[in-house]
């Protein structure tokens, strides 16, 4: 039972929550059974379930289980606070990373202003761009997403920002426990030299190298930072 949603109807929220009514599929799944944990997933897939449609201010107020008087069945009660629904307003990207073009960073963001606001797009956009600084070697740059919400105009602004830091790089690769072959063979695999920008992304493409090459029964990958570096 759903109480307070008017923008989405009873059937869409039942067809998001992870709880469900008993059925004649019932035996595939136990989500027809009562778990307080269900409930718990249920107020987190209607929060983003409105949060990814416009919905800036959602939240479950409540979310309550009713046992029938016969004690065979419970009724699930969600009460929804939806707010007003929101449209992106100015979408500004900005830092103090000097090896970034913010302007084409800018233009590659699959977000327009007017798009209605969608928490889940905006995470994937940041997640997106945190990895493309991180496969140009800015290890130590972070970027985050800020909102800044105009209630009057109904628009949630948005702040793109890349907090540069202190950018690493490759000093020294030592190789332990190899009694298989030279260490130079090793070398061969690794994506990543003395003197390069440390990258991530390419230590992890060469510790899955070095598992393919079916030399080692395990291989770790331990990063010493030097001393003083943050």
């Amino acid at each position: 039972v759903f109480s307070g949603n008017d923008a989405i109807s009873d059937s869409q929220l039942r067809a998001i929550t992870v709880s469900k009514r008993k059925g004649l599929f019932s035996f595939i799944t136990d989500n027809d059974n009562y778990a307080e944990g269900l409930q718990i997933n249920d107020k987190i897939a209607i929060e983003k379930h409105y949060k990814d449609n416009g919905y800036f201010d959602a939240l479950v107020l409540s979310h309550v289980g009713q046992l029938s008087r016969d004690n065979k069945e419970i009724t699930l009660s969600y009460s929804i606070f939806e707010g007003q629904r929101y449209s992106l307003g100015e979408i500004e990207v900005f830092g103090d990373s000097k090896e970034l073009d913010f302007n084409k960073i800018r233009e590659s963001i699959p977000l327009s202003k007017g798009d209605f606001f969608n928490q889940s797009k905006i995470q994937e956009v940041a997640n997106t761009l945190q990895k493309e600084v991180l496969s140009k070697g800015l290890s130590l740059v972070k970027v985050e997403v800020n909102t800044k919400k105009d209630r009057g105009n109904a628009t949630v602004d948005l702040n793109v920002t890349f907090s540069d830091k202190k950018r690493m790089f490759v000093e020294k690769i030592v190789i332990r426990g190899n009694s298989q072959t030279l260490d130079r063979v090793i070398r061969r695999e690794f994506d990543l030299i003395e003197g390069d920008a440390f990258n991530p992304i390419m230590l992890r493409k060469t510790e899955e190298k070095l598992r393919a090459t079916g030399f080692f029964k395990k291989v770790f990958v331990k990063i010493c930072r030097i001393l003083g570096y943050e």
